[in-house]
């Protein structure tokens, strides 16, 4: 009988033992798997969320910025139906009324420029900046490049 010796007894509870630990050890990574799959989703979720968000702001940012450069070009053709009436005065008042037009429709449109910009990046700051204090950057949470975003979008 020499398969009831002791070493076949230790082979046997040694093969046994592994079997446990393998079986054991297999729903553990499982399960760790799981919750890495599931915050991994979560995280992509949101981020798809936060670009949709912005992506409706940055249409309706441009829309406005649309209707700027209409109103300035209404305002240029203004100036210049006032010009033509102007014309029949005196050619030197009517230059310097034009030119001064043309100024201040330029002025009021880069104002406009202006404020819609800065308006569109507090906007996007303040998404990241809430998407940043929802997760520590550290862990491996998303982590957007502010000056990457103000380059893309201007």
């Amino acid at each position: 009988m020499d398969f009831l010796d002791a070493s076949f007894w230790v082979y046997l509870s040694t093969f046994i033992f592994l079997l446990i630990v393998i079986f054991k050890s297999y729903g553990l990574i499982s399960n760790y798997l799981e919750k890495q799959q599931e915050e991994i989703r979560s995280r992509l979720k949101e981020a798809e969320e936060i670009y949709l968000k912005a992506q409706k702001l940055y249409t309706q940012y441009k829309e406005k910025l649309d209707d700027i450069h209409k109103e300035s070009n209404q305002i240029l053709g203004q100036a210049e139906k006032v010009a033509k009436e102007i014309i029949d005065g005196s050619q030197g008042a009517v230059d310097k009324l034009v030119a001064k037009k043309t100024k201040e429709a330029e002025t009021r449109m880069a104002d406009y420029e202006a404020k819609l910009i800065n308006q569109i990046i507090s906007k996007y700051s303040t998404l990241i900046q809430d998407d940043m204090k929802k997760r520590d950057v550290n862990d491996g949470g998303l982590f957007f490049d502010l000056n990457a975003l103000k380059q893309a979008e201007l």
